[in-house]
């Protein structure tokens, strides 16, 4: 690039440039600088580096007076204008363009921490047009104080009067402005994209790596030192005069170490852009703010993002013209709705069940402490579970939840055939969810074709409802649902079994092996054992079948039967009941329809252990003692309760009422000598250590001709809950009981030895099977 210039005004840029390279350099740099300078305006690189040398020089000496300082801030404006403008400028060398390239490619600009778009104003202002352009005049104080990296879309070459007329122009707009506000275009701006450069395939960069100063990231001071040393031996004693100083009787000290972590922050920018914001009227009142709050925690799914961007919404109905009734039907049909309804049940509810429900959760119960306490094991009913749907079902099963006390599932079987032909059957079978908070209306009903014959809960995963059917079938329900879903069902052509499912069970799994925590047992009609692995295909395995009684077992005298030339139809008893170990696993019981109970092992399939008679009928219920896990009760159709000794093949004790078979009997929770039974309409109370030949009380329970199908007491053993064949579920409270022996165990074993003094062999052959029989010996 080539100009006329004016030879008074090089001279004064050439003195301007000696006075500043002379600053701080000896006579001879002073000459080589003057002779540098005489070069054309091609080199303008040269002129670059003098200007900053100068700014340098300037900068460390400190201004004597108010000229010094105006002369000093025209150059920090000149070398800051370079400075700014240095993505313009080219450099040319004996006619070669040596300009250095970015090290940052053009196609990502950085965003400098701190920058808005109000610097580019200020940047524009100051520079003005790079050619013969305007310049703007800014007050001193609304200069940019950081640069900012400006892509020009043209290059430029600028000469030393150039340089001069950079500085002149930042004179001139030190003056002032007498214009107070500025035009500012929206803060958040990206600068554009230099499109001029670009790098081939073939273009060589050289980076130059130089040695920096040593900068520390992460400075953990050292807590210890070598005893070795100085140092070291100043720490021992000054450990040595803190413990002289610690030491004493009176001072209770205690030395802990820790560690804190230190936290190290980073902070950052980045540009957000503005929500557009509107102001709406609407009306709010305390439910409404409750409503909002609560559904801010539900994790709710979103709809699909769309690809095509503009395709217009799906219309939808006008629910403004809606009539009256079909608002409500639709309000009556959301989920809200329904949620809202349960909780007003249970809330009106509590006024009718108040004191009931205060002593089923434990808030009211005896004095102990009581003079006027009678021991009268007295039953009072709380409340009974019964509706429409439940008239005349006969109950098979009900189980507790184990995550949630109040939670009652229970299994119907069918219902009796109408008289009127018109009427409709209702389904077969059913499943009804009761809570203790709302007697008398179900959480859910679950409607199935076949009448159910058991269920269980899942301990490790409470909301799982396994239920066994009459027809065969298994299925697996996850109750959290409204709606009935079937998480598991079995097939026939893997469980071919059409026989009905007495026993459902689920027992945990103590094999490392496998994945799952428990596995699904059953026990049927046509003898069959069988388990359901965690398999995606859910089909049943067999691991033991039963066999009729062929000759005399050990265990009770069977009734003389008449001889019949009757050929038997099936070969395998039912498995009615089915027991796991308490303390041996892999160990179960299996009681069958002959009143045979059987001693199995997973561990050897198709084979028993040990067998015994325990009732001259099928069994009923087979319970262990919750005190001793060698101990067993069990009850029958031979209108008898028996308590069995584990090795044992002779009842310890044996308890009846009336010719009237017992159809179930459970063990006490609460208190060890304590047992249930129910026979027929009446629940018996019997406690091992008052008497044996009678029990504690007998309390009616149903009316009518109504009959008692399962009995267990509550969790707390302070409530029994019992179910009849006309479809109710009672809900009895426990009052007039003893209170809880300290030692469970021992009080027992002392009960049973008082009760068979009159039977020295027995007990003597109980004393061989070790504790905690051995002790009382």
């Amino acid at each position: 690039m080539s100009s006329t210039q004016n030879p008074a005004k090089l001279h004064r840029e050439r003195s301007i440039i000696e006075r500043q390279s002379t600053i701080g350099t000896s006579e001879a740099d002073r000459t080589a600088t003057r002779s540098r300078h005489r070069m054309s305006a091609a080199s303008s690189s040269r002129i670059k580096v003098s200007a900053s040398a100068a700014f340098r020089a300037r900068g460390s000496r400190a201004p004597t007076s108010a000229a010094s300082k105006q002369q000093q801030s025209q150059h920090h404006q000149a070398a800051a204008t370079i400075l700014q403008r240095r993505d313009r400028l080219r450099v040319y060398e004996s006619g070669e363009d040596v300009t250095p390239r970015s090290l940052v490619h053009p196609l990502y600009p950085n965003l400098e921490y701190r920058r808005t778009a109000f610097d580019a104003i200020g940047l524009s202002q100051l520079l003005g047009s790079s050619h013969g352009g305007s310049v703007s005049q800014i007050p001193m104080h609304q200069q940019p104080r950081q640069s900012l990296a400006t892509v020009s879309s043209f290059s430029s070459i600028y000469s030393v009067d150039e340089v001069e007329s950079l500085a002149g122009s930042v004179r001139v707009s030190l003056k002032g402005s007498t214009k107070d506000e500025d035009d500012a275009p929206s803060q958040f701006h990206l600068p554009r994209l230099d499109s001029r450069e670009r790098y081939g395939p073939n273009d060589k960069l050289t980076i130059t790596l130089r040695e920096t100063e040593t900068f520390f990231l992460f400075d953990l001071p050292q807590l210890t030192e070598d005893a070795r040393t100085e140092a070291g031996r100043a720490v021992i004693e000054e450990n040595e005069r803190y413990r002289r100083i610690m030491a004493g009787a009176g001072r209770k000290t205690v030395d802990a170490e820790t560690q804190t972590p230190q936290l190290y922050t980073k902070t950052r920018g980045t540009y957000v852009g503005r929500e557009e914001r509107k102001n709406k009227p609407t009306f709010l009142n305390n439910w409404v703010m409750h409503d909002t709050y609560r559904d801010e925690g539900k994790i709710g799914t979103g709809e699909p993002y769309e690809r095509d961007r503009f395709k217009f919404p799906q219309a939808k109905p006008n629910e403004l013209h809606l009539q009256p009734e079909d608002q409500l039907a639709a309000i009556a049909a959301t989920d809200a709705y329904e949620e809202a309804t349960r909780v007003t049940l249970r809330i009106l509810a509590s006024k009718r069940y108040e004191d009931a429900q205060k002593r089923f959760a434990g808030l009211l119960r005896q004095d102990p402490c009581d003079p006027a306490l009678e021991l009268v094991y007295a039953l009072e009913q709380l409340w009974s579970h019964e509706n429409e749907r439940t008239r005349h079902r006969a109950v098979s099963a009900f189980r507790w939840n184990p995550a949630n006390g109040s939670l009652l599932a229970v299994g119907y079987g069918t219902v009796a055939k109408s008289s009127s032909p018109d009427e409709p059957s209702p389904a077969d079978g059913l499943v009804l969810l009761w809570c203790a908070k709302n007697p008398s209306e179900p959480d859910r009903c679950y409607e199935f074709g076949s009448p159910v014959s058991d269920l269980d809960w899942s301990k490790s995963r409470p909301n799982l409802l396994a239920v066994g059917f009459y027809d065969g079938m298994v299925r697996i329900i996850d109750v959290s649902k409204k709606q009935l879903t079937v998480v598991r069902q079995s097939q026939r052509e893997s469980s071919p079994s059409y026989e009905p499912h007495w026993q459902v069970q689920w027992w945990p799994v103590f094999d490392d092996r496998l994945d799952t925590r428990e596995q699904l047992y059953t026990s049927n009609q046509d003898g069959r054992i069988s388990f359901y692995p965690g398999q995606e295909a859910f089909a049943s395995r067999q691991i033991f079948k039963l066999q009729l009684i062929q000759g005399r077992i050990p265990g009770v005298r069977r009734a003389n039967h008449c001889l019949g030339h009757d050929i038997p139809i099936s070969r395998s008893p039912g498995a009615l009941l089915l027991r796991r170990h308490p303390d041996q696993p892999g160990i179960y019981l299996v009681g069958t329809e002959e009143g045979c109970v059987l001693r199995c092992s997973t561990a050897q399939p198709q084979q028993y252990l040990d067998s015994f008679l325990a009732h001259d009928g099928p069994i009923y219920s087979l319970e262990f003692s919750p005190f001793c896990g060698k101990l067993l009760l069990s009850c029958g159709a031979d209108w008898t309760t028996r308590i069995w000794a584990e090795g044992l093949d002779e009842p310890l004790l044996c308890f009846g009422t009336r010719m009237a078979s017992v159809s179930a009997a459970a063990w006490s929770p609460r208190n060890s000598t304590i047992f249930a039974s129910a026979v027929g309409n009446e629940i018996c109370i019997w406690d091992i250590r008052r008497k044996t030949h009678r029990p504690a009380s007998v309390t009616r329970v149903c009316e009518g001709n109504a009959r008692l199908q399962c009995l267990e007491f509550t969790r707390s053993g302070e409530q029994i809950v019992a179910a009849d064949d006309e479809g109710v579920v009672y809900v009895i409270g426990l009052t007039g009981m003893p209170l809880p022996p300290f030692d469970q165990t021992r009080t027992l074993v002392e009960a049973l030895r008082k009760a068979l003094l009159t039977k020295p062999e027995i007990l003597a052959r109980l004393a061989k099977i070790g504790q905690p029989f051995g002790a009382v010996v």
